[in-house]
């Protein structure tokens, strides 16, 4: 119970003792209540664990950030296209909204990682069509330039 309850709060390092306390015949159950705990701090983590892909993709849906963090589990999984999709759009949202010299290098770090992790051309496209939208956009151009677009 100490443990349930230390894993509630986030104490996520308490996991794989409070899971191995756990009669195999009972563990999905126990696993599922503890998600299904309201304010649960540790939601993330045990989905990632237990690789859990509906549950992670789902998260994903919600806050579309955690594509970043997630994209490589979730494309050993049948929601490699979505995971893709989702990650794509991602990066042209956050492309659509920047304006600052420092959000452009930042933008240009994540379209390279979506490069390194996901699909170089579909990230030479997208650098491609903000190119050409924010021409007049200098400071912009020059980040994707340095960062080899």
């Amino acid at each position: 119970d100490i443990c349930y309850i230390l894993i509630k709060d986030g104490e996520t390092k308490y996991y794989d003792e409070w899971k191995s306390l756990i009669p195999e015949g009972n563990r999905y159950d126990e696993i599922d209540r503890l998600l299904n705990e309201p304010k649960n701090y540790s939601y993330e983590y045990i989905i990632s664990h237990e690789n859990m892909s509906e549950r992670l993709y789902q998260l994903c849906c919600k806050f579309p950030s955690k594509i970043v963090s997630y994209y490589a589990k979730l494309k050993a999984t049948d929601f490699k296209e979505q995971s893709k999709n989702l990650y794509e759009q991602y990066i042209r949202n956050e492309g659509e909204r920047i304006s600052t010299r420092s959000e452009y290098t930042d933008f240009c770090k994540a379209l390279k990682k979506f490069s390194d992790n996901c699909d170089s051309a579909l990230a030479r496209e997208i650098a491609l069509y903000f190119r050409e939208e924010y021409r007049r956009r200098p400071a912009f151009i020059d980040e994707l330039t340095k960062a080899g677009f």
